[in-house]
């Protein structure tokens, strides 16, 4: 019963320490510079980081990879290497999956925009050059 206690602290304050504080900043300063750089690109490559971001951030609390990411990205280093991602409760599974569906679709729109209208024809910065 202990082990289970401690178990669910840990996961508690390796959560809370992800979601505030100077973590959070660090995480909100990494995506809101990999956006701008996206968006630099294109609305194409802005559209998949967007998709890829959305699909992370849904995943990260119930999928060890994900959540490894988000933890690296935010600079986290003090998480037990025992540390595992919460359980998925059935009842969330409907909005998880409803939300990697829309991950999913972005992703999607992003490379068929890629696609369709080429690196070229998407980019903001050859508009503003007078490109057609």
């Amino acid at each position: 019963m202990d082990e289970t206690q401690n178990t669910d602290k840990q996961q508690d304050n390796v959560l809370r320490t992800l979601f505030q504080g100077e973590a959070s900043v660090h995480l909100l300063g990494v995506s809101l510079g990999l956006g701008i750089c996206s968006m630099a690109l294109g609305i194409g490559f802005f559209t998949i980081y967007l998709g890829v971001i959305w699909i992370v951030f849904r995943l990260a609390p119930y999928w060890q990879p994900a959540f490894w990411l988000t933890a690296r990205l935010s600079r986290i280093r003090d998480i037990p290497a025992d540390f595992h991602p919460i359980e998925l409760p059935w009842w969330r599974l409907p909005f998880l999956v409803f939300g990697l569906g829309l991950g999913l679709l972005l992703l999607a729109a992003g490379v068929q925009i890629l696609v369709q209208r080429g690196f070229l024809g998407q980019n903001p910065i050859w508009f503003l050059m007078g490109g057609r």
